[in-house]
């Protein structure tokens, strides 16, 4: 739960703000973040990232239900024709 809130923030302030959550990261891994170069599609893939994480946690917490309440057959039955 508390890691789905995580992702669920990240991907909003990826859709909202991309440009900051770049230059975040970029103060994190790379030791001089004024020398490197930021292609202008970077920011659009951040958003498309951000988006994809949102479906993927929607999709999640709709599908759990159904889940629970119906069972996986582990050993089926053999059907012989």
């Amino acid at each position: 739960m508390v890691l789905g809130l995580a992702l669920a923030l990240l991907a909003l302030a990826e859709l909202f703000a991309p440009k900051r959550v770049v230059e975040f990261w970029l103060r994190v891994a790379v030791s001089n973040p004024d020398t490197v170069e930021v292609r202008p599609w970077l920011y659009a893939l951040a958003r498309l990232e951000g988006v994809v994480i949102l479906l993927w946690l929607v999709r999640r917490r709709r599908g759990s239900p159904r889940r629970r309440l119906t069972p996986r057959r582990r050993n089926p039955e053999p059907t012989f024709r």
